[in-house]
């Protein structure tokens, strides 16, 4: 998995020089850039842009075929973003997806980062690269977790809670909009989204750590890990309770 990561750094770093302030990372990697002890298989960003996708999946086709990093396998365009599955170079069994919302901008303004916590295990020269806000982050986060049954996304509020508060404004356009099984948008309020958690925490149990996170998470950091998602994930119970 370490040498997956070895890829995954060396293509962001080759996206950050080509599209610079334009493409923020966000997603598992970001946290995995915060010390985060999972791993991941996805690189998640949001395009800023008002380009449309075919012209940028162009773009990124053009890059990756010159590099000796990885190749792209297939991809997707549709009203979601850009969806690519690639693999290392020559090695179509070690295979990766990068995917890519789109946005003509954002709520926060995105911000730079060094990839030094993980450059530096690969011997890599770090990069400067651009980042979702991590209130903004924050806040998709729990909305996610809402929206899809994931144990790794109430991981993921644990992970930043201690770090930064949810956005208001971001959550609640994210709430105007919720989505659950690809239904009809709804509009629920900070209560409902609370009480939503609050159903999300007392379902989550040891079996489903071992099953669903304990194979991304190495052993020796997973002792306890139930007591310190639920203390977390009732922190945030406990702001949204209090919100309008």
């Amino acid at each position: 998995m370490n040498e997956m990561e070895r890829i995954y750094l060396e293509i962001i770093h080759l996206l950050a020089k080509k599209f610079k302030d334009h493409l923020v990372l966000k997603g598992g990697m970001l946290l995995r850039l915060l010390n985060s002890a999972r791993f991941t298989r996805d690189i998640d960003y949001v395009f800023v842009t008002k380009v449309s996708r075919k012209v940028i999946i162009k773009e990124i086709e053009e890059l990756i075929s010159k590099s000796e990093i990885a190749e792209i396998i297939s991809y997707q365009l549709n009203s979601r973003g850009i969806f690519i599955q690639l693999c290392e170079k020559g090695k179509k069994e070690n295979k990766f997806k990068l995917e890519i919302s789109m946005a003509s901008s954002l709520h926060l303004p995105s911000e730079p980062f060094s990839t030094l916590p993980l450059a530096q295990q690969f011997s890599i020269p770090p990069c400067i690269i651009r980042v979702m806000a991590l209130a903004e982050s924050f806040s998709n986060k729990i909305v996610a977790s809402l929206e899809r049954n994931v144990v790794r996304d109430l991981y993921d509020i644990s992970l930043y809670e201690p770090l930064t508060h949810f956005d208001e404004p971001t959550l609640r356009d994210r709430l105007n909009q919720f989505v659950i099984r690809r239904a009809k948008p709804i509009k629920i309020s900070f209560q409902k989204a609370a009480q939503m958690l609050g159903e999300k925490k007392e379902g989550l149990n040891e079996e489903k750590l071992e099953r669903e996170l304990f194979p991304l998470i190495p052993e020796h950091q997973q002792k306890g890990l139930l007591l310190i998602i639920k203390s977390s994930v009732s922190r945030v119970i406990q702001r949204l309770s209090t919100h309008e």
